[in-house]
């Protein structure tokens, strides 16, 4: 039982994916084979945040953020 709570605790810490309301919209309108790939993809990034970018870019504060091109859908 003392693993399964450490194991929770482990999954409250994970990232998860987050979406504008305009990329959600998108999302939402794509196919649903189509729209299981981007989620899929999200997830694995959320998963994996550490993954090497495509290119960076900075916001309008002047902060780096990085951009990863997957299947034509850029991840930010």
């Amino acid at each position: 039982m003392r693993w399964k709570r450490a194991s929770l605790v482990a999954e409250a810490t994970q990232y998860r994916p987050s979406f504008s309301d305009l990329a959600a919209e998108y999302v939402l309108s794509l196919p649903k084979r189509r729209q299981r790939t981007v989620m899929d993809r999200a997830h694995e990034l959320a998963r994996y945040p550490f993954l090497e970018s495509d290119y960076r870019l900075a916001d309008t504060d002047g902060r780096m953020v990085d951009h990863l091109l997957v299947h034509g859908i850029l991840y930010s």
